[in-house]
Parts: C-alpha cells; structure tokens; sequence
C-alpha cells in the first residue's frame, strides 16, 4: 500500500497528486452528507436505544449498524457502540456482529478523513494530533490497522491525519474495515462467552 511522502528539512510534505477523484467543494457536501445522514439516524433511533440490551434483542443487526455507524462518527449524540456490539455477541452470530460493526464503523471514519482533507484544522489542538500524524507519516498502513484493531478514543484524530495527509481513501478505508471487523469480533465473542457473566454482575 501506499503510504505518505516524508517531509523534508521539516516542511510539511506536498500531497501525492489526485489522491482522491473529488474536488474540495465535493468533499465538504461528503462531509455535510454523512453527518446529516448519521444525525437523523440518531435521532430517529434515539428512544429505542434506551435499553441497548431490549434493542439488540428486538432490531437485531440493524441494532448493531445504527449503534456503530452513529459511534464512529463521532457526533455528539452518544450511541453505546461497543455495548452493542457485545451484546450482540450473545444473542446473534458473532462472526455476523463483527462483520456489520466493521463495515459501519469504517463508513462512519470517512467524516474525520474528509475533515482533514478538506483542510479543517478541528484537530490541531489536541495534544495528541502531531504525534499521531507523524506516526501515520513515517509508518504508514501498519499504524492505521494497529489503531483500527486497537479499542481507543484518538481514532477520530487518526482519521483527520490520514485525510490531511491525502492518504488514498480506499485504502483508508480498507485497512479500517478490517481492523475494526477483527475489533468487534473480538468483543462480540468476549460477549457470547461473558455477558451473562457482566449482567449479572450489574444487576
């Protein structure tokens, strides 16, 4: 896979040409696009998520996309993600919960990349930013896989990096779909065997 140019004398390296078949216009009616479509998800699905363990058991799958999709855009209307998936993992096939989780949660990342394609500078005050843009800089495809299968709360940060540095969407989004599959398929099958275990625990 490709991976980014490295800097030279400091500067800030120049973007490969035409990483993306799209043009900055394009990709902010993207962004507008997806965060109206996950926003409407979430509000529309909002009360039902009340009792995640009541939806995964009555939605099923669609429970796990909605959940995945809203969680990895990163919006501010919270939906308990990792929780369904989890849940998931007891009361549906494991295998099939992480497929889905994957392939929603690898949508919902296009947000951070388009942010940071388009130039958006939402992310510069994070501490954790340079540090994670200069990793993606000179490592490159294994330290997007490793924060995709990796539980965190910086792969937003990650996404705008690889975006800013006009890393090839599709291979973005490759390698995110199949971290984050292996990701919830982990967890839904730590649910099938546990969260038995953790309802009770709770309860």
């Amino acid at each position: 896979m490709d991976t980014p140019p490295s800097p030279a004398d400091g500067k800030r390296a120049e973007p490969p040409p035409h990483p993306l078949p799209i043009t900055g216009k394009q990709v902010r009616l993207l962004i507008l696009f997806l965060v109206l479509v996950i926003i409407t998800m979430a509000l529309v699905f909002r009360d039902r998520f009340t009792d995640i363990e009541e939806t995964v058991k009555t939605l099923g799958y669609p429970a796990i996309f909605v959940t995945s999709l809203v969680g990895s855009g990163g919006l501010v209307i919270p939906l308990p993600s990792t929780a369904a998936v989890f849940l998931g993992g007891d009361y549906l096939n494991p295998v099939f919960v992480g497929l889905i989780a994957g392939v929603a949660e690898a949508i919902g990342e296009i947000t951070g990349y388009a942010l940071g394609y388009s130039g958006s500078d939402v992310a510069q005050k994070s501490r954790f930013y340079r540090p994670i843009e200069r990793w993606v800089r000179a490592k490159g495809w294994p330290v997007i896989l490793f924060f995709s299968i990796i539980p965190n709360p910086i792969f937003d940060l990650l996404g705008i990096a690889v975006g800013t540095l006009r890393y090839p969407l599709r291979n973005f989004l490759l390698l995110a779909w199949v971290g984050k599959t292996i990701k919830n398929i982990g967890i839904a099958y730590a649910g099938a065997v546990g969260a038995g275990w953790v309802k009770n625990l709770i309860t």
